[in-house]
């Protein structure tokens, strides 16, 4: 997990994004489906416009920063159902309304739209 303490205040760090980031980040929200679940071979290398080896390391990069986290749920139920052999990560912070009512057992939910509306609220609850 990031570590969001300013040893100094005792204070949480922002985490800011790249601009390559925050373009990966808006099109893994764009492509949500519902279960917030999402795999590297599922980008669209042209509609972010980066090189496949350059999507690996901002995909790598934003799962570092904790925005997205490896889910062995998912991946072991895309391989029990005969999906392919790939790993699957979802967002720390969930992005359907549906993975907010269930992973945050609240009646409270909020709107995800964009990269900003995700890292507002990231940096404002942390982890879910």
């Amino acid at each position: 997990m990031l570590n969001k303490t300013n040893t100094k205040q005792g204070e949480r760090a922002m985490v800011t994004l790249t601009e390559k980031e925050t373009k990966l980040v808006q099109h893994l929200i764009d492509i949500n489906d519902g279960s917030d679940a999402h795999s590297f071979d599922w980008i669209d290398l042209e509609k972010i416009n980066m090189s496949q080896n350059e999507a690996k390391g901002v995909f790598g990069s934003i799962v570092d920063k904790d925005i997205l986290e490896y889910s062995e749920f998912h991946t072991d139920i895309r391989k029990d159902n005969g999906g392919e052999d790939i790993e699957i990560y979802t967002f720390t912070i969930p992005v359907d309304g549906e993975q907010q009512e269930h992973r945050l057992n609240s009646d409270v939910l909020y709107e995800v739209k964009s990269t900003q509306d995700y890292l507002n609220l990231f940096n404002k609850e942390g982890r879910a």
